[in-house]
């Protein structure tokens, strides 16, 4: 059994599991056993029983006595540094290398002798040494790390090195990452651009040109009205492919795929196909439409077929007026998809069987024949991207280039949902055995499990980062400003094998360095901001490689506080952030000051009556505490002259302004408002922990465009010191 452990303690080890975390409390939690095998299971490492794991263990071994890594990534001005893994007897006496541009311009070419190799110890020994007391049982001691140094000097960019050794058949490829020294940094300080934004979440809105749900349309209004407010940026929620089949999986934290818009923003009265369409949309659509226009939830089940219905007639316009022509916009088709390559030609087909077999694609029984069925349907569901495009870089554009300029600041999910496209797609770096989620925290006692898959990293090498570098570029193409949501999760995921609770779970590291370079690299060429969510338990090495990639910090008012409970004051935040006052997955301002989280989370029985009594008793003294940060920044309100009582009155309109412009005198490089605050809505649009008790994501705004619209004057209270 001792054996057993030891090994399954080495393979965790070897694939980035690890041994324990610190939860917010101040607790070690040693990964058990069972988790490390479940996780190592869900890799595809086969853990089941000892001969199994001795197995895994052997191929490790045998992997390793002669291995070229996939990827090296290094900084602009560092030398590019070789490591490679082999067994003693095998070092080659020769290594001949040539490096190429990633468009294959020729770079340069030489060749190491075994001279010139540095030959050490491989780190595993020891490791297997600590674990198990020796290092005969699988001759780790003859395992030897060797390296060389090019003569090269290079410039940010991708680069394809071919390896040749001595005595080996094939040459080997390695994608070498070189990054800037700092990713995009759209300085608001000084600029054209104000560091004040809106923040909203699209499918919220409603307007009286919308079709129950907000649309790029109602976007394009958003821009103009910050535009008047005098705001450098709009924040918005992902726009990630969801799922049209299901009216439950409207998570946009949850999508079928990263790579691809969702076409429920599409405005179908502004796609060019409309005017010639219309009369074939059924009539019955535009009742729906007027019903659900009023509706303060999203009816999903009513919205969604109907936008299909009407996203049938434009294609059927496109197809029959344009490809079958060969016009000129079927020719900016054509260049689109050829632009977009295999993965919307396979994105097109997925959606085809998808909507065919309504099942999981894992259950799916394709043949050459269904797929030559599907082709032409396929290109329906590649028109819906190609308008979905159309609109949102033609808001971005004219965003950018209006006056004052605005920004486009969008959202990238953590992962995606196995059943959606990106697995599909890349199902050999994706893993169906395991959930990413949280350890327990204050928020929520049992822990979370956000229902996405995550990638398993030594996949994600093999596979040279291309998914998630493809992942970036398509939604950077579309953003001045990228939050990513969790970017602890390029260095660490807190992995919840099936079948186990999310107390149980452990956290997995990832190649941390690669990942920041090549964010950082791609930041660069797409002229892209990155802000990196990371609220919760941070690493100090993760927020230490933010700051030096020049990733922005994302700073929520609720949380940053002093050790005493005290809220931090303005000169307190860094710089190279941007701050918030709450987020979709928290209370917003006027929920926060009167409870409205802590009822939601009661009337669920989500806490027990001691929790609850424990979070009532915080949030009066932290609304005291909020007085006493705004009185000392001589920021008064109507609060300051009254007493709380049991039954607290939503927050004056004077307290919600000087919240705001407590967060506007803060050294923060940005500063989000969300919507929603500003207007006093009082439910948060998502309560985490919840699918259907609780309306997540179906919540639309209490006040309409229109109604926001001649409140302009009101709303730029708001912005009086950041514009």
């Amino acid at each position: 059994m001792a054996q057993l452990q030891t090994m399954i303690s080495f393979l965790a080890h070897y694939y980035g599991i690890l041994p324990g975390y610190w939860d917010i409390w101040g607790t070690h939690h040693e990964t058990s056993i069972e988790t490390k095998a479940a996780i190592l299971n869900a890799m595809g490492v086969d853990a089941s029983d000892e001969l199994k794991v001795r197995t895994e263990i052997e191929e490790v071994f045998s992997k390793l006595q002669w291995e070229i890594p996939p990827v090296v990534s290094l900084d602009e001005g560092d030398p590019l540094v070789i490591h490679f893994n082999c067994f003693e007897k095998l070092i080659p006496y020769q290594l001949e290398w040539s490096l190429f541009k990633e468009d294959g311009t020729f770079v340069g070419e030489g060749r190491f002798r075994l001279d010139d190799l540095k030959i050490s110890v491989h780190p595993l020994l020891k490791v297997w040494q600590d674990l198990a007391g020796n290092s005969s049982s699988f001759g780790w001691d003859a395992l030897k790390e060797c390296s060389f140094t090019l003569p090269l000097v290079l410039s940010p960019g991708y680069y394809k090195l071919f390896l040749q050794a001595s005595n080996q058949k094939f040459p080997q490829e390695v994608l070498v990452i070189v990054a800037p020294s700092q990713a995009s940094v759209c300085n608001a300080h000084g600029s054209s651009f104000s560091r004040a934004g809106l923040a909203v979440q699209l499918y919220a809105v409603r307007s009286g040109k919308n079709w129950g749900i907000g649309n790029f349309r109602d976007l394009q209004e958003i821009v103009d009205i910050a535009q008047s407010l005098g705001a450098g940026f709009v924040g918005l929620n992902p726009f990630h492919l969801l799922f049209p089949e299901n009216s439950h999986h409207i998570s946009p934290y949850s999508p079928s795929s990263r790579r691809f818009l969702n076409p429920w923003y599409v405005s179908v009265e502004d796609v060019e196909e409309f005017k010639e369409a219309r009369a074939s949309i059924p009539a019955d659509v535009w009742d729906q439409v007027s019903r659900c226009r009023e509706l303060l939830r999203i009816d999903y089940n009513t919205v969604v077929p109907s936008l299909y219905r009407a996203f049938q007639a434009l294609y059927d316009v496109f197809r029959n007026r344009h490809l079958a022509c060969k016009t000129s916009r079927a020719m900016a088709f054509e260049a689109f998809c050829a632009e977009q390559g295999d993965a919307l030609k396979q994105y097109g087909i997925f959606e085809s069987l998808r909507e065919r077999f309504q099942s999981p694609w894992w259950e799916w029984h394709i043949s050459d024949e269904i797929i030559s069925n599907v082709e032409e349907r396929a290109d329906f569901f590649r028109y819906l991207q190609f308008i979905a495009h159309e609109q949102l870089i033609s808001i971005r554009n004219k965003a950018y280039a209006g006056y004052p300029p605005v920004r486009l600041y969008l959202d990238l999910s953590v992962s995606v949902d196995a059943g959606g496209f990106d697995v599909w797609f890349d199902r050999d770096v994706y893993t169906l055995g395991a959930r990413i989620g949280a350890p327990p925290d204050d928020f929520n006692p049992r822990g979370q499990e956000w229902g996405v898959v995550p990638m398993v990293p030594h996949k994600l090498k093999e596979a040279r980062y291309k998914p998630l570098i493809e992942t970036l570029r398509s939604v950077m193409r579309y953003a001045d400003i990228l939050r990513i949501d969790h970017v602890m999760g390029f260095f660490r995921l807190f992995w919840i094998p099936d079948g186990f609770l999310a107390s149980q779970g452990a956290y997995v590291r990832y190649p941390m360095e690669d990942i920041a370079r090549l964010v950082a690299l791609e930041s660069a060429r797409n002229d892209c901001t990155v802000i990196g969510e990371d609220l919760g338990t941070v690493p100090d090495e993760v927020r230490e490689e933010m700051r030096r990639r020049g990733f922005l910090s994302y700073r929520v008012f609720y949380f940053e506080r002093r050790h005493d409970g005290s809220f931090k004051s303005p000169e307190e935040y860094p710089e190279k952030a941007i701050a918030v006052v709450t987020t979709h997955d928290l209370p917003t301002f006027v929920g926060y000051w009167t409870e409205r989280d802590i009822d939601a989370r009661a009337n669920l029985g989500m806490i027990d009556q001691t929790f609850e009594n424990k979070l009532r008793e915080e949030r009066m003294n932290d609304r005291h505490r909020i007085l006493d940060a705004l009185f000392a920044e001589g920021l008064e309100c109507p609060e300051h002259q009254e007493e709380f009582h049991s039954s607290v009155k939503p927050p004056s309109r004077e307290l919600v302004i000087a919240v705001h412009r407590y967060l506007l005198r803060s050294n923060a490089q940005f500063v989000a408002f969300q919507l929603d605050d500003l207007i006093g809505q009082e439910d948060q649009p998502n309560l985490p922990g919840t699918t259907i008790q609780y309306p997540c994501w179906r919540i639309r705004l209490r006040k309409s465009l229109e109604e926001i619209r001649q409140k302009v004057g009101e709303l730029r209270e708001f912005f009086v010191e950041g514009v």
